[in-house]
């Protein structure tokens, strides 16, 4: 039987959806060579539904409370075990409701989610990343605004 080229690995590989995929996940890995699926999974929920409450995410998700409060604080700009978190989300008192917290993207969590989105929309076109984040958590440090 012949080899279809098409599905073939050599071919599969060079696909320009799993090169963005790479990027995608290359991205991520600049914050945390080791950030777990999770955390990118809670990410791309909070930069989906901004100003929610963590327990109204948890419901949304599907995921447990306490693996969603891990993932957020890692996210945070402050980390379980006074560790720094990679500031990309912040809790902030609701407006109706002071005892709640909703949460949203900060400034940094922003332009990483930004420069995702152009990454998905014009592919493998997309600028990379360059520069620092202004004012960025210690863990941030390396990682830049995506130049246009």
């Amino acid at each position: 039987m012949k080899s279809n080229r098409r599905n073939s690995p050599r071919a599969f590989a060079k696909s320009a959806e799993l090169t963005i995929l790479s990027r995608l996940v290359g991205t991520l890995r600049t914050l945390n060579a080791e950030m777990p699926m999770q955390q990118a999974a809670v990410l791309v929920a909070v930069a989906q539904h901004q100003g929610l409450t963590a327990s109204e995410l948890v419901a949304l998700t599907g995921t447990s409370q306490a693996s969603f409060s891990r993932s957020l604080d890692a996210l945070s700009h402050f980390h379980r075990k006074g560790k720094a978190g990679l500031g990309l989300v912040e809790r902030y008192p609701d407006p109706r409701d002071n005892r709640r917290m909703c949460l949203a993207l900060t400034h940094q969590g922003a332009a990483l989610v930004a420069y995702l989105e152009e990454l998905l929309r014009t592919g493998p076109k997309a600028p990379t990343w360059a520069g620092p984040i202004h004012g960025a958590s210690p863990r941030l440090r390396g990682v830049a605004l995506p130049r246009h």
